[in-house]
């Protein structure tokens, strides 16, 4: 699928299993699908090249699925 640049900050909800996603700086959530430990960090700032998947089975609804192709802490 095509890719996408992002800037926006890491966030968590401890929801039953947790779910981390990526808020832009337009406030959409993008839920990260297979995240980085690296990137595990509440409120942590990145420029990321994300490429849009098909929705995967979640209980979440925290807006469309994505997968970090590469991503620069800012």
């Amino acid at each position: 699928m095509k890719q996408k640049k992002i800037i926006g900050k890491i966030k968590y909800e401890n929801l039953e299993t947790g779910v981390w996603y990526l808020v832009d700086k337009r406030y959409k959530k993008w839920r990260i699908d297979d995240i980085p430990t690296a990137l595990k960090v509440e409120g942590l700032k990145i420029e990321a090249l994300v490429e849009k998947i098909a929705p995967t089975f979640s209980i979440f609804m925290t807006g469309s699925s994505i997968k970090i192709v590469s991503y620069t802490l800012l």
